[in-house]
Parts: C-alpha cells; structure tokens; sequence
C-alpha cells in the first residue's frame, strides 16, 4: 500500500494499493498539494490529475500521460519527463528547472511564467504552447518544435534554438541574446522588439533583416541619417527652399533617383544601400520643405 501526502499538510490524500506506482492509474486524482518528490511515475496515466502546487521534484515521469493535468505553480524541478506527454497540461508558473522534457510533447500547454532555466526540451514537441514570459535562460530547445508558439515577453537569453522550428512563432519582447539560432526557422515568425544581442544567427531559414528587430533603434537609426542629409543640404544650400516649385523640383530629382535604383534593384531589398540613400534623400527633402513651410507660417 501506498500512501500519497500533502506536502503541507502531511495528510494522506490517496492511498494507492500497489507496490509502486509504476505504470499506475491515477487519471482525474485530486493530488493537489501532493509530495511525490523522487517517486517512480514512470509510464503512469496521470491525464487530467489535479496537480496544483505539488511537489514532483526529481521525480521520474519517463513516459508517463500527463495530457491536460493541472501542474499549476508546481515544483518538477530536475525531474525527468522525456517522452511524457502534457498535451494541452496546465504547467503556468510551474518549476521547471534542469527538468528532461526531450523527446516529450508539450502541445497547446500553458507553460506561462514557468521556470525553465537549464531545461532540456531537445526534439520536443511544442507547437502553439504558451511560453509567455518564461524564463527560459540556458535552456536547450534544439531540434524542438514551436511552430505557432507564443513566446513573447520570454527570457530566451543563451538558449540553444539549433535547427529548431520557430515558423510563425510569436516572439515579441523577448530576450535572445547569446542565444543559438544557427538552422533555425523563424519563417512568419513575430521579432518585434527582440533582444538578439550576441546571438548566433548563421545559417537561418528566413530573410532576416533589421526591419523585424529592435524597431526602435532602428527607426531613430533612420531618423538621424535624415537630419545629417538636412543639415548637408542646409550648410551647401539655404536653410530653407525659395518657393514650393523648389521644393516640388528637388522632390521629383531625388525621386527619380530612387526609382532608378529600385528599378534596377530586381526586388533585391537586403544590403540595397544605394535604394536605402536615395529613399533618406527623398525623406529629407520632403521633411526640409514642411519646415520651410512652418517657418513661412512663423513670420
């Protein structure tokens, strides 16, 4: 016989009649609170098992069905859970710390607000999982699946994303910096405000440019190239344009200046700089003529 203990409580909350709980049946159990830490889980049928807060530390879950289980807030801290299955499982807020989640299948869970700090999830399946603002730091994700995962506002920082599927993943507001994305695939993938500094980034399947990281410095990047090309203009020229057929004839010379080059560019927008100067120039003069026109305004 055994017996199964609040943590907090040390009340017994289930009493199992068997000799382990290998390969046992405690589908739909109310084990909130529960102290199976370092016990033998191993390919136990644990599917929709109230989980909340427990305490699964070390504990040994190889295998096991856990699918749509309640592991809120939960410690499975250094547990071994390769080849589990937490299909569309409740794991928000739970400690996952050094856990061995390889080869298991994470589908539509909530892992929001976990710990995975040095988890190995290599080869696993994650596809539309939450793992909004995990920290995720030193995790090893290579080979897994994300595709359509939701990893915004994550610690990513020195993660190993080797060859691993990001393809429309939403990973707005994370930080990846230091991390590995050597073969990954971030095709449709959501890099809005990323932190990539230091990051490893070879070999990716995607067109990965600026224009979908660090949008802010890239836009005030931009901003400042069109102030330089004004006050070049200013200190070579007057400060201001005579007349708006002026305006509108420098307009039109710095347009076609840029048409050229996009004509000519054959669709090719990667590491265009002369597209990129010639689109500033036509920035600035149109900017340099609303200030003429807010200095006429003026007198």
């Amino acid at each position: 016989m055994i017996e199964i203990k609040n943590r907090y409580t040390n009340e017994v909350i289930l009493k199992v009649n068997r000799d382990s709980l290998i390969k046992a049946n405690l589908s739909e159990a109310d084990l909130s609170g529960a102290d199976l830490s370092e016990v033998d889980l191993s390919k136990a049928n644990l599917s929709e098992v109230d989980l909340f807060r427990a305490d699964l530390s070390e504990a040994n879950l190889f295998e096991a069905d856990l699918s749509k289980a309640n592991l809120f807030e939960a410690d499975l801290s250094k547990a071994n859970l390769s080849g589990t299955n937490l299909s569309g499982t409740n794991l928000s807020g739970a400690n996952l710390f050094e856990a061995d989640l390889s080869g298991a299948n994470l589908s539509k869970a909530n892992l929001s607000k976990a710990n995975l700090s040095k988890a190995n999830l290599g080869d696993t399946c994650l596809t539309n999982v939450d793992l909004t603002k995990t920290n995720s730091s030193e995790a090893n994700f290579s080979e897994a699946d994300l595709t359509g995962a939701n990893l915004s506002g994550a610690n990513l920082s020195y993660v190993d994303l080797y060859k691993a599927n990001l393809s429309g993943a939403n990973i707005t507001g994370a930080d990846l910096s230091g991390a590995n994305l050597k073969g990954a695939n971030l095709n449709g993938a959501n890099l809005f405000y990323v932190n990539l500094k230091g990051a490893i980034i070879e070999n990716y399947d995607i067109n990965f440019t600026k224009s979908n990281t660090h949008l802010e410095e890239i836009i005030e990047e931009i901003i400042e190239e069109i102030i330089e090309e004004i006050q070049l203009s200013n200190k070579n020229f007057a400060d201001k344009f005579n007349s708006t057929q002026e305006w509108l004839g420098t307009l039109r010379e710095e347009y076609k200046e840029l048409e050229y080059e996009i004509c000519k560019s054959k669709e090719v927008w990667q590491g265009n700089k002369e597209m990129k100067k010639e689109a500033i120039q036509v920035a600035a003069m149109a900017i340099k003529g609303i200030l003429s026109l807010c200095k006429e305004d003026k007198k």
